[in-house]
Order: C-alpha cells, then sequence, then structure tokens
C-alpha cells in the first residue's frame, strides 16, 4: 500500500518512508472533541527520533496543555493529537511531522495535513428594558464575529434622539457576544421598537419587537392593585364598624 503522506527520504536505497494522517479532514461544532493520528510508514523506530504536531505551517510545534494532548505510540511508529472543547480558533490544518535519521543525517518527513473545520454558530438573542431608560438587544455566543445590530421605531418616536452604545467581546470559548444599548426618551413609550440581527449564519435579518407602555399606563397599573387594596380595606372596615354597632 503506497503512503499517503508525503515522501520527503528515502531508507537505505529504496525504502520510502511517509506520514500518513488520520482522518482525511474533520469538521465539528465548538465544544466538541477533535482527535487526529498519523502513521510513519517504511522506517525502522529507532531511525524516528521526535514526532511533532503543527498548526497551519507554524514553526513552533503544538505543546500538551489543558485542552490539547499529544501522545507517542508503542514502538515510536504512531502519534496522536487529541483537543478538548474545540473553540472556533483552532480551525486550520494540523500537520504531523517526523524527525528521523538517514545514513546518519536528520531528515524531516511530513504528513499532508489534516484540515479542521469549526462550523459557524449561530447567535442567541434577547432584546430586554432595564432599569435606568435603556433598551438593551444582545446577540450571544455567535461565530464568525461579524455581526450587525439595527433598530427601527414606530412612525411616531424620533431616533434622531437616540444614544447609542456598541461592544463586542470574545468569550473563553471563543464565541463573540455583542451588545447594543438605546437609551429610551420621551417619543420612544408608547410604541414598538425592533432589534434586527444580520449574520452569516441566518438566512435572513431576524427580529426582536418590544413594546414600551406609554408613562400613563404604566402608572395605571401600578395604581391597580393599590385601588384593590383600598377598597378591601374600606369593606372590612366597613363590616367591622356594623357588628360593631349592633
Amino acid at each position: 500500500m503506497a503512503p499517503v503522506g508525503l515522501l520527503l527520504g528515502i531508507l537505505s536505497g529504496a525504502v520510502a518512508v511517509g506520514v500518513v494522517q488520520e482522518p482525511p479532514s474533520l469538521s465539528l461544532s465548538v465544544g466538541e472533541t477533535a482527535l487526529m493520528a498519523c502513521t510513519i510508514q517504511g522506517a525502522p523506530s529507532n531511525w524516528i527520533q521526535f514526532i511533532y504536531w503543527k498548526l497551519n505551517g507554524s514553526d513552533a510545534p503544538l505543546q500538551n496543555d489543558s485542552r490539547i494532548s499529544i501522545t507517542r505510540g508503542p514502538g515510536g511508529h504512531t502519534s496522536s493529537l487529541l483537543i478538548l472543547s474545540v473553540r472556533p480558533k483552532d480551525s486550520g490544518t494540523y500537520v504531523c511531522e517526523a524527525l528521523g535519521l538517514a545514513q546518519g543525517k536528520q531528515v524531516l518527513y511530513s504528513g499532508t495535513g489534516t484540515p479542521l473545520l469549526i462550523s459557524n454558530v449561530a447567535p442567541v438573542l434577547h432584546l430586554r428594558e432595564e432599569p435606568g431608560g435603556q433598551l438593551v438587544c444582545e446577540a450571544q455566543r455567535f461565530y464568525p464575529p461579524e455581526l450587525n445590530i439595527s433598530w427601527n421605531f414606530s412612525a411616531g418616536a424620533n431616533p434622531a434622539q437616540e444614544t447609542r452604545n456598541e461592544t463586542l467581546k470574545e468569550n473563553p470559548d471563543g464565541t463573540y457576544t455583542k451588545t447594543s444599548i438605546v437609551t429610551i426618551t420621551e417619543g420612544l413609550w408608547g410604541t414598538e421598537v425592533i432589534c434586527q440581527v444580520h449574520h452569516m449564519t441566518l438566512p435572513r435579518p431576524l427580529p426582536l419587537r418590544l413594546y414600551l407602555p406609554s408613562p400613563r399606563v404604566q402608572l395605571y397599573h401600578w395604581l391597580f392593585p393599590v385601588r384593590v387594596i383600598l377598597a378591601a380595606a374600606l369593606i372590612i372596615g366597613f363590616c367591622v364598624a356594623h357588628f360593631a354597632c349592633r
């Protein structure tokens, strides 16, 4: 069986050394586990000194850490690369390289690489009113980071008076959160506000709607339970007085 890896060395005259990587490619979602393996073919184990994994042609090999585990199998012919909880920034081509000896000289044998693709992540959306007269539209845990938030107001509102503030931050898992804040002005009360999010994972812009009741309606809803309590207190007081006078 001919080796799949790139042949970079010839040992003992006619013995070809190749690096075979599996799987040929990987496509995962954020948080899943990536597992890759490589096998050095055509060379005795004592000829292979080191096996490295590199990402996107970097000169520096990957190192073991809290998410990355690199192991070398018995006999020295194999190596595996394990990446826990993959992040969008883990995307790229992973190449297995073996440093060996050919006729007393060091030779580098390299595989063809395993491309790792991390799927795009659609945003989780929230629209809410916060104390202090602010509307907050937030898109959470999305990737890639290019995302646009726009606001639409009812015909009676004056968007020219709005004050907006937008922030974009990277989350620990490599996804992003974007927040857009609008200050509620007098013209927005009693109208419907629409926050619209545009992202490549969405087939069309996604609108979120929120109705802002007028201050009079808010005052009525606040006074209604008070009126009920006062009415109940008057009825109870009347009944107590009526029976006390009999």
